[in-house]
């Protein structure tokens, strides 16, 4: 009788880690479309095509290609902000480590959201280079470098 008894509660056990499993995996779905929504909404919205405190020619906000856009930058102090819209292009997130690095740039936050078709980067980095007016210098010459490099 115990072993019957101890073989149907694991049954019971099995069944109810079930219905939990289906129940995160329903949630998961739900959250995953959640965040693929308010992304695109996100890249959509009014704002963030805006240009807002540029440091650089809005000439230069463009590739070529239109792949990319830097939709706002600000600097202050020895830190700059900036938001970045690009197509998908494989490798370009180190590319864009490298690019901050070589000028002497270090990543304090990034965050990345993406639709499967492009990515928002929304940046904020630190220059190892004391001054605001050298921090901005080394800044523009990052996102001149950032624009070029991304090229279809």
């Amino acid at each position: 009788v115990d072993k019957l008894r101890v073989i149907e509660e694991a049954i019971n056990y099995i069944k109810i880690l079930q219905g939990t499993l289906k129940d995160l995996q329903a949630r998961k779905s739900e959250t995953e479309a959640s965040l693929k929504a308010s992304s695109f909404s996100v890249m959509q919205s009014k704002e963030s095509h805006q240009v807002c405190d540029v440091q650089i020619p809005l000439s230069l906000t463009m590739a070529p290609t239109s792949s990319l856009k830097i939709l706002g930058s600000n600097v202050v102090g020895n830190h700059a902000f900036t938001s970045i819209w690009a197509t998908q292009q494989t490798g370009f997130l180190p590319k864009l480590i490298f690019i901050l690095d070589i000028n002497q740039l270090e990543i304090v936050d990034c965050t990345i959201n993406t639709d499967g078709c492009s990515t928002f980067y929304t940046l904020h980095v630190m220059s190892r280079k004391s001054g605001q007016e050298a921090a901005a210098k080394a800044f523009r010459s990052a996102l001149n470098s950032i624009i070029s490099s991304h090229k279809k």
